[in-house]
């Protein structure tokens, strides 16, 4: 199975597509792929946000583990808010609460900020699970001035810790998938794909 999402200006919602084995080039009699479609999370859900969106997943340490990584957006704010994460153990039959991972509410010595694009990344062989986001000061209307910021869990999303990152590059970035892993030479190296504002 293949989990998919629908993203609704006020609903955060998983889909379960399952798609029948057949070989490119056959004849398919469509039969239909989407079996279920589950609400995880509404903006009723978030008192300060007028919607939530953009959900993004990955695969847990665990057999059965899901993480799920939205933003609720800020009301008066085009693209910002905060970004949380929702857990299942048991492959997304059920969820926890959301842990908020990047929290515009708090200061960060007298700057405020409010995030957007949150990617969520796991390297092979490690426990510890990523979660990337921008971040932008929270006088700004829209994400253009954005920035990269990170925060990791290694307690599979109970509890996370954000980290400044030490990067060659410190223009405007927006956020567009997880990192690639690949091999330069021996080197192992993780691509994030983001484009410039």
């Amino acid at each position: 199975m293949l989990y998919g999402f629908l993203r609704f200006s006020g609903i955060v919602c998983l889909v379960v597509l399952a798609f029948n084995g057949f070989a490119w080039g056959q004849d398919l009699t469509y039969q239909g792929d989407v079996e279920d479609v589950q609400v995880l999370r509404t903006v009723e859900q978030h008192p300060q946000a007028w919607r939530v969106w953009q959900p993004v997943s990955t695969q847990g340490v665990k057999k059965k583990h899901l993480l799920v990584a939205y933003g609720s957006m800020l009301d008066g704010k085009k693209d910002m808010g905060d970004i949380h994460v929702l857990v299942s153990n048991d492959d997304g039959i059920s969820w926890s609460e959301p842990v908020t991972v990047f929290d515009h509410r708090f200061f960060q010595g007298d700057l405020q900020f409010t995030y957007a694009n949150p990617v969520l990344y796991r390297v092979k062989g490690q426990a510890v699970i990523w979660c990337f986001a921008m971040r932008c000061p929270i006088q700004q209307r829209n994400s253009e001035e954005s920035q990269l910021v990170a925060a990791f869990t290694a307690d599979d999303g109970r509890s996370w810790t954000a980290v400044e990152l030490a990067m060659h590059y410190t223009g405007p970035l927006i956020l567009n998938a997880p990192p690639l892993e690949v091999d330069r030479n021996g080197v192992r190296t993780f691509l994030l794909p983001a484009q410039r504002c």
